[in-house]
């Protein structure tokens, strides 16, 4: 059965369940969550609704060559 976050609150609650509250004590402020959900929220509004792919590419550095 899928999860139904319907809420901020609900959302806060599933990560700290996540994390292991209450068993574990997990140490962060409110603050702290927003901060980190406003981050999570802001990077995939950038991927998803912009079509941003992010991705790397392997490259030799050669010394004394200063462009590629």
């Amino acid at each position: 059965m899928p999860i139904r976050i319907k809420t901020r609150q609900d959302l806060k609650d599933y990560i700290l369940a996540r994390l292991g509250a209450p068993v574990i004590n997990i140490e962060v402020t409110e603050q702290q969550l927003d901060i980190h959900i406003n981050d999570a929220v802001d990077d995939y509004l950038e991927r998803a609704v912009g079509g941003m792919q992010e991705s790397y590419i392997a490259l030799q550095v050669k010394k004394g060559v200063q462009s590629y």
